[in-house]
């Protein structure tokens, strides 16, 4: 399994990858408005726009397919994480999230925390990955989401 930056000839099996998990897991913790709004955040004229606006993207792939993507907005936000279901549980997940840290602690000025606004059914995976609640769970647009934060450690 490889990582590496987003193209934009992945957008439509990047975007066919994250509806499918997120039918999968996300889908049933949501009202329908929800999700139509992550649908179209999802989709892939939607995602590629955000990457020429300065998101950054990496996938995950193996044996040429697209398991796996992670979206940051800049400077440390993680707007998308997501593996597809068959991929799971492999570490496919916890590798995008490293990589995301690992390219944020490198830019300048240096955030101190990764943020991210987790869906239900993911907040035990962010706590294990070592993020905390920062706020209670809300609700914007139909979307479910509870605030988290990953303090990134300071240079040796």
């Amino acid at each position: 399994m490889d990582i590496r930056s987003f193209d934009p000839a992945d957008a439509s099996e990047s975007s066919f990858m994250v509806m499918a998990a997120f039918h999968a897991a996300v889908a049933p913790h949501y009202r329908q408005a929800g999700i139509d709004a992550f649908a179209a955040y999802a989709d892939a004229v939607s995602l590629t726009r955000r990457q020429r606006a300065g998101h950054r993207t990496w996938v995950a792939q193996d044996e040429g397919r697209i398991v796996g993507l992670v979206e940051l907005r800049l400077p440390a936000h993680v707007a998308m994480l997501f593996v597809a279901p068959i991929a799971q549980r492999r570490g496919i997940g916890r590798r995008l999230l490293e990589h995301a840290a690992v390219f944020a602690t490198s830019q300048e000025p240096r955030p101190d925390a990764l943020t991210v606004h987790a869906p239900p059914n993911a907040v035990a995976f962010y706590e294990r990955s070592g993020f905390v609640v920062s706020a209670p769970e809300r609700e914007k647009d139909g979307v479910r989401f509870t605030p988290m934060r990953l303090t990134l450690r300071s240079r040796a």
